[in-house]
């Protein structure tokens, strides 16, 4: 079930982030003409210009992530977490830029922001996941824990 529903998400992110993908030359045109669009190799450059669409959608990208990665390695260490979502967000960012030399145009952008916003929603997802896996963890073991107990008194009875 975990694995299927993390199958869907990978791809609404690759949905999301690379497609449509213009080949056809009446498209690219139409798409040269009404998006005006550059790519970002200035960190920080959301700041100037903060759209919020852009910032909340790139933090909230990569939020789900965080509890898919726990549920399939529950000992992962956050410095490597990190690491690994910021490849995988760069990977993403690479193919666009990649995408849009090939088209001849950028039809999407490669953002260096993106790279940074995608990275902190990650790993806000990691702590949210990580503290509930505590928290769930703590309240199964003091159910344990009464439940041995009521066992304990119910054979000494």
């Amino acid at each position: 079930m975990v694995e299927g529903t993390f199958l869907i998400y990978i791809c609404f992110v690759i949905n999301l982030t690379l497609f449509p993908i213009p080949f056809l030359e009446g498209t690219i045109e139409i798409h040269k003409q009404v998006f005006k669009l550059e790519h970002n190799f200035q960190l920080f450059n959301f700041l100037n210009n903060p759209l919020a669409f852009t910032v909340i959608g790139n933090i909230l990208l990569l939020i789900p992530l965080g509890f898919y990665i726990l549920l399939f390695n529950k000992k992962i260490k956050a410095g490597y977490y990190l690491i690994l979502v910021f490849l995988l967000s760069m990977v993403i960012e690479l193919t666009q830029l990649f995408i849009s030399s090939r088209v001849g145009y950028v039809y999407r952008t490669f953002d260096v922001d993106d790279l940074l916003l995608n990275s902190i929603g990650a790993m806000i997802g990691y702590f949210i996941a990580k503290l509930l896996y505590i928290k769930s963890n703590q309240v199964l073991n003091i159910n344990i824990y009464h439940f041995l107990q009521n066992q304990e008194k119910a054979l000494l009875k």
